[in-house]
């Protein structure tokens, strides 16, 4: 813990700027400026955990010589990727843990050696410690929200479905011409389904048998 008070000021600066929005970006930023303000560090870099791709994305960074988005397997380790970038340059990193969960972790290379080093290692450690429940809750949101879009389009097709059927049985019994039934049941079967192989096949009674009396081949009647 720093001898001078003062210098929890970045600290307590983080905690009044975070989880002011839903905003992984600028809580990733508010983070890595109050870390600068803090720590004075040559360069620092956010990685973060993507589970869907299984990768390690670069968030925000400033200092290091790219100018893009970067992204490193799970596996590769990020405080060696950067060290490298910085030519060897002291370099430590923090993880962001929060609820047991690894989310990512806080490359930043300084040019402070001990004994003031392990006081700012104890700060960067605190200030990440303190943000990471914020970013779980913003990855638990996103993961939500998500699965609320998910959920409101299968409800959306499911709605379009029973429309469609509701017409077609509306429709279909009004209609006395077998050709114009045909052509409006393959119509609107292909509106619902993938018309590139459909058919349509009728019980006639008099012969007692099944057949085909209209194929679509890639939306088109054969």
């Amino acid at each position: 813990m720093p001898e001078d008070l003062s210098a929890l000021k970045p600290l307590y600066s983080l905690m009044f700027r975070m989880g002011s929005t839903l905003d992984l970006q600028h809580e990733l930023s508010a983070l890595v400026e109050e870390l600068r303000k803090a720590l004075s560090p040559f360069a620092i870099a956010v990685f973060m955990y993507d589970d869907q791709r299984e990768n390690l994305l670069l968030e925000v960074q400033e200092g290091l010589p790219i100018s893009h988005k970067l992204e490193l397997p799970v596996g590769k380790d990020p405080l060696e990727w950067v060290r490298h970038k910085l030519g060897g340059m002291p370099t430590f990193g923090i993880p962001i843990v929060a609820e047991g969960q690894l989310l990512g972790s806080v490359i930043i290379s300084t040019p402070i050696s001990e004994p003031q080093l392990s006081a700012q290692l104890w700060l960067g450690q605190v200030m990440v410690n303190y943000a990471a429940p914020v970013l779980l809750n913003l990855r638990r949101y996103k993961e939500l929200e998500k699965l609320v879009e998910k959920r409101t389009e299968e409800l959306r097709r499911r709605n379009e479905l029973l429309k469609t059927l509701n017409r077609i049985g509306q429709t279909i019994s009004s209609m006395l011409n077998e050709n114009e039934l045909i052509e409006y049941l393959g119509r609107e079967i292909g509106s619902l389904l993938d018309p590139s192989n459909l058919s349509i096949s009728l019980y006639r009674p008099e012969t007692q048998e099944v057949g085909v009396v209209c194929y679509l081949d890639d939306g088109l009647r054969q």
